[in-house]
Formats: structure tokens, sequence, C-alpha cells
């Protein structure tokens, strides 16, 4: 659908107008606050992921209806992951 020719940026013009979406008309509210973390940076985090679920939706030409992807989107947006772990290298 986009092509390297495309005479605009599309990728920099949903990231500015999710730029402002989030850091104006959205409020995060958590049931735990961890003052270590940066908002603006968690912000820069969500709208860069949004992107790339947009631009993987269509570089795989909208195999998912838009209501699964809206769905899905919520469903990530709220996903909590209480603990991490680092695979070690099996060199």
């Amino acid at each position: 659908m986009f092509r390297p020719t495309t005479n605009y940026s599309f990728h920099e013009k949903m990231t500015r107008r999710l730029d402002k979406l989030f850091r104006e008309e959205f409020e995060f509210l958590t049931t735990e606050i961890d003052p270590d973390i940066d908002i603006e940076l968690f912000s820069t985090y969500r709208i860069h992921g949004i992107i790339g679920l947009i631009l993987e939706w269509i570089e795989n030409d909208f195999a998912h209806s838009p209501t699964y992807m809206g769905d899905q989107l919520i469903h990530i947006l709220t996903f909590y992951t209480p603990k991490i772990n680092i695979k070690k290298n099996k060199e």
C-alpha cells in the first residue's frame, strides 16, 4: 500500500497525531505507581508500539478486521506484565 516513492511520510504524520493524542487527551490510571517511570518515555513507548502494530497490519494487507485490531490494541494496552525474565545466551 505504501511505497518508498510516497511523497509524504505516513509514519511521521501518524507519530505526530498519536503523540498529540497521548500527551493531551489520555490520562493513564494505574493500580501500582512506579515513581521511577518517566511518563514522557512511557508515552513514547506506547505511541511507537501502536504505530508498529498499525504498520504490521498494513504490511500484511489488513489480514485482520479493524474491529479485531481495535480489540487487540485495547487488550495489549491494558495487559500487565508483573515480572520479566531475561533469557540466558545459549552460546
